[in-house]
């Protein structure tokens, strides 16, 4: 018997340091991160000119921390459009025309450091578009976070480079989508359009929602239309939403795609209902009708009673 209260004894005090464990908090060690002004740019060039641009990298954590900056290319992964820097072509050549200054240095906590890049066209530059991004990285293997296009530990700042000469602009919209039925908002359209030219076009989308029963706008975009860069040789996909929609309703969606000199247009009745509501409807009906069955049954014994009485 004293064996086992020992033992009683034993696992309470350790359930209780376990438990003391549990509840310490660790200590916090201070974050990194850093960020990039602007995201991008957009830059007209010709061939054999110079052109001297900058950007700012802040430290925006809670670390003095060394920096280091390079230039990569920018390419996507189709529809999804997932930046990769690993990809090169005759799109990217514009990486090894820029060179930036400061190329490296140390940041303390929330200051900030103008780095400034320079573009060397090639005189024998062809026309069309040119992508690069300047990476900031913190010097560090600790995994870091910050605004800007964010690849690998890095905060990039994206060049869109168009340089004078033969431009092909060509491509089309292969598809426009309204999901007519959904569990759960947001309402949603979408819009593929491909890049065959050599330079990069703007793809833009509205959206407007219309109550099913009054007709009344209840949501649109026009006056801010999401636009989207398509860059050359590849297809995006591009998903415009209403991020407010209700979770029950409705609805008539219209959406307008424009690209290049083509504008499509559609429109579609959308419902939104959430599952367990169905799920309940479905409850419902199913008792209502055993319900009736039942009664129908009933009423069937009372005749044949009755009609055995009358006899």
């Amino acid at each position: 018997m004293k064996k086992l209260r020992n033992f009683y004894f034993c696992l309470g005090a350790l359930v209780f340091a376990l438990m003391n464990l549990c509840l310490l908090e660790p200590a916090c060690a201070g974050t990194r991160t850093i960020s990039v002004s602007p995201v991008k740019e957009n830059v007209e060039l010709k061939p054999g000119e110079t052109y001297t641009g900058k950007l700012k990298i802040k430290n925006t954590g809670e670390e003095d921390y060394n920096f280091s900056i390079k230039v990569v290319p920018y390419q996507v992964t189709d529809y999804t459009y997932d930046a990769v820097d690993s990809v090169e072509n005759s799109f990217t050549e514009i990486t090894d025309w820029i060179t930036v200054s400061p190329s490296s240095g140390r940041l303390a906590v929330g200051d900030a450091v103008e780095v400034y890049y320079t573009i060397n066209v090639p005189y024998r530059a062809h026309g069309g578009g040119q992508y690069a991004m300047i990476s900031a990285a913190i010097d560090s293997d600790d995994n870091i976070s910050g605004s800007g296009i964010n690849i690998s530990g890095s905060v990039n700042e994206i060049i869109y480079a168009h340089v004078d000469g033969e431009i092909n602009r060509s491509g089309e919209i292969t598809d426009n989508t309204i999901t007519g039925f959904t569990f759960n908002p947001p309402i949603s359209a979408t819009t593929i359009a491909n890049n065959v030219g050599n330079i990069d076009n703007v793809l833009k989308s509205t959206i407007s929602v219309y109550s099913f029963f009054s007709g009344k706008e209840v949501y649109t975009n026009k006056n801010n239309p999401a636009e989207s860069t398509v860059l050359p040789e590849t297809t995006r996909k591009v998903v415009t939403t209403w991020n407010d929609s209700p979770r029950l309703g409705i609805f008539r969606v219209s959406l307008t795609s424009e690209y290049l000199n083509e504008t499509q247009n559609l429109e579609k009745v959308v419902i939104v209902c959430p599952l367990w509501l169905i799920l309940v409807v479905i409850v419902a009906v199913v008792m209502l009708v055993l319900k009736l069955t039942v009664l129908s049954k009933n009423s069937q014994k009372r005749r044949r009673r009755s009609s055995k009485f009358s006899i």
